[in-house]
């Protein structure tokens, strides 16, 4: 099972001593005595003990001292290697470390359900809840739950008032020292300014993750319309007199490292309704009823689209490649330079170790098929209508309704399929060896079962609420979630 070390293998050693020349040879079962019909080389008829025995046996503990050596040096290799392994699989934003054994609730506290309600922070998670003092951001350690700090993001709900709302964006990986997070004020329901478009109106607040001290605050100039963390800064886009803009913006200051104001007005001047930016690895899409792809590091414009062509586009690495039913697919390099032609979109993995840089995977609704990532040569492709959610040691992890399990990346076979007997009420992740993915028990009630990744062989199966929301990884951590709280099992 993953985690475990592997025994230390016991070696033959070879002891070069001149004075063991001639001596019987010991085999793994010797107690120290010649073998029967063995002479003593020198030995003496009145039943003294000859001096090659005692150089054999001087031999023995010798041979033993360095042999013990020998797998204590072993076993050290093996336990760093475990533990290189463990760090390496927990880096990955969205994996879990490798657990032991069946999982049990470590501790759990208040949290808001939403997949950026949890973020990681060197040995912390931070945890987003609604109080009655407002929206509270809570620091704790991530193996005990012992909370380290708190520190209020925003003020609470009021009657009269649109819902408000708060979180910190994350991929589900160590953040580093500074926690972002953003906090909605919406405008008064049923004012005349709230007709048609609330004034939604955002805050970006920066904590130190150590101490939970405010480092800086600053205002989202519009309302916005997508919002994601690059590092340090937070890419942000809003609407601005029918207009597009994007900017990358220092996280505490809140000072621009570059901005993108759209060219075209949107459809309808002055709506954010068909408007989005996101951000997709190293790029930067933006979506105004045509489609411009940024460089996010600096901003330079890497591609546009055709005005309502509808074009799709996926980071792949360095790279990114785009898709439309009308003019197909195409990969670029890390400068928008046309690479090959692609025959469908490649798939946006939820959680990706890097382990199939080898292949490109694409999905079109009714197949999945990958071709090489450095010619766009076609490998394989087969019918396969589940979804790929994760990739984990060259497995495609797909899921689907009511099913999931695993593809292998280098044929496209598939290795395993589970049947939930229901919708899947939530993804399955993974933990480098195990899937952790959902299963219901007899009376109907939920369970998180450990399934093996290549072959599908349940390990263990655990009970969870009733009314679990979501299950996931948060800086190597497995963090089942609910309405009401957030429950760390280890």
């Amino acid at each position: 099972m993953t985690g475990r070390r592997p025994a230390a293998r016991m070696q033959q050693i070879e002891v070069d001593d001149p004075d063991l020349e001639g001596a019987p040879a010991l085999d793994p079962h010797d107690n120290g005595w010649p073998h029967h019909g063995a002479a003593y080389r020198g030995g003496s008829d009145d039943g003294t003990r000859s001096p090659v025995r005692t150089r054999r046996r001087r031999w023995w503990w010798v041979a033993a001292a360095v042999l013990a050596l020998a797998v204590a040096a072993t076993a050290l290799v093996s336990a760093a290697r475990d533990r290189a392994y463990v760090a390496r699989v927990g880096a990955v934003p969205g994996l879990v470390r490798p657990l032991d054994g069946a999982p049990t609730v470590a501790w759990r506290a208040p949290g808001v359900p939403d997949a950026d309600g949890v973020v990681a922070s060197g040995d912390a998670l931070v945890l987003v809840s609604e109080t009655l003092e407002g929206w509270v951001a809570t620091s704790h350690d991530a193996a005990t739950g012992a909370a380290r700090w708190s520190a209020t993001l925003g003020p609470p709900q009021r009657a009269g008032f649109e819902s408000s709302a708060a979180w910190c964006p994350s991929d589900g990986g160590d953040v580093g020292p500074t926690i972002l997070c953003l906090v909605t004020r919406p405008g008064v329901l049923y004012s005349r300014a709230a007709i048609g478009e609330p004034p939604v109106r955002t805050r970006v607040v920066a904590l130190s993750a150590s101490h939970g001290t405010r480092l800086g605050a600053w205002e989202v100039p519009q309302s916005m319309v997508g919002a994601d963390r690059v590092g340090d800064d937070l890419v942000v886009g809003w609407v601005d007199e029918g207009r597009v803009m994007v900017e990358r913006r220092d996280g505490v200051t809140g000072n621009a490292v570059w901005r993108y104001r759209s060219p075209s007005l949107l459809p309808v001047a002055g709506s954010g309704g068909t408007a989005s930016v996101r951000v997709d690895g190293a790029v930067v899409v933006v979506d105004d009823g045509s489609t411009a792809v940024l460089d996010g590091a600096d901003g330079d414009v890497l591609l546009t689209g055709p005005r309502f062509r509808g074009l799709q586009v996926a980071s792949v690495g360095d790279h990114f490649a785009t898709w439309a039913s009308v003019g197909g697919g195409h990969m670029y390099d890390r400068d928008g330079e046309t690479l090959y032609d692609v025959p469908g979109l490649p798939v946006r993995a939820l959680v990706d170790d890097g382990s199939t840089d080898d292949v490109v995977v694409l999905d079109d609704g009714k197949s999945l098929s990958a071709i090489d990532a450095g010619t766009g040569e076609p490998r394989w492709s087969v019918e396969q209508a589940l979804d790929v959610q994760s990739v984990v040691a060259h497995r495609l992890l797909v899921s689907g309704l009511t099913h999931y399990g695993v593809v292998d990346a280098g044929d496209g076979k598939q290795k395993w399929s589970f049947d939930v007997g229901q919708q899947v009420p939530w993804l399955p992740i993974s933990d480098g060896s195990l899937v952790l993915g959902p299963a219901i028990d007899d009376a109907g009630a939920p369970m998180l079962v450990g399934l093996g990744l290549d072959d599908g062989t349940r390990f263990w199966a655990v009970s969870l609420p009733s009314h679990v929301q979501r299950v996931v990884g948060v800086g190597g951590r497995l963090v089942v979630q609910t309405a009401t709280e957030t429950v760390v099992l280890h």
